[in-house]
């Protein structure tokens, strides 16, 4: 049986949709096809598709993943760079990310001032912030670990801590070295963003993706190719 965080996310509105085997795998289907297609669609042809799959899984459970966490990212950063919020601007963002995690490479098309860029960098700082947000909350169980196993005052104080308590300004003393840092990073799921910006017209294509040479019969890696292999 599903867990109740499981279904909220998925969008379905009871667990008892999830006993049916067929409905399950009628759902995994869907969903996969949703997520391949909806997010190349213009807003017309998305009723177009969703008119078809609706016809196609009649019976199909009925769900929409909310990316609840990361909408309410994108909000934010898009309050704090002065950007109107739209339901159209964040869905496309939502879109972009749940490509990426399916696909190695995509492309994003558009004309002039049709959000290209805005809907990048507002991606690229939701993931920062969630990183951010990851970090803080593993530092905080960390360090009340920590305090616990020093033996320190703080140790009884927070004998019934719980992350998001009130009571964590007692875990200020406590010092963490890199060493720490590096094993609170490394707990965490969210790896974080980093970007590269390459301009493909300021050099050749050789210098891009790579060459062979002919005479000594050996592969050179381009910009690109040395940028993927460090990702």
């Amino acid at each position: 049986m599903a867990s109740k965080q499981l279904i909220d996310e998925l969008g379905i509105e009871s667990a008892e949709m999830l006993t049916d085997d067929k409905k399950i795998e009628e759902f995994i289907v869907l969903r996969a096809i949703k997520d391949s297609n909806l997010p190349k669609f213009h807003e017309t042809d998305t009723l177009i598709f969703e008119s078809i799959t609706e016809d196609i899984f009649l019976t199909s459970i009925k769900s929409k993943i909310k990316h609840t966490t990361l909408k309410n990212l994108v909000e934010s950063v898009m309050l704090d760079k002065g950007s109107q919020i739209s339901d159209e601007i964040v869905s496309r963002i939502i879109y972009l990310y749940q490509t990426i995690v399916m696909r190695h490479g995509i492309m994003i098309v558009g004309s002039t001032l049709s959000g290209k860029t805005t809907t990048i960098k507002t991606l690229e700082e939701a993931l920062k912030r969630s990183r951010d947000n990851e970090i803080q909350e593993k530092t905080v169980v960390y360090k009340h670990q920590k305090a616990k196993l020093m033996g320190k005052k703080h140790g009884k104080k927070l004998k019934n801590f719980k992350p998001g308590s009130e009571n964590i300004s007692a875990l200020d003393d406590i010092k963490l070295t890199p060493d720490d840092l590096k094993i609170i990073k490394a707990k965490c799921k969210n790896e974080g963003v980093e970007t590269f910006h390459i301009n493909p017209k300021s050099i050749t294509i050789g210098q891009l993706m790579g060459s062979f040479d002919e005479t000594s019969h050996d592969w050179h890696d381009g910009i690109l190719a040395y940028l993927m292999r460090q990702c």
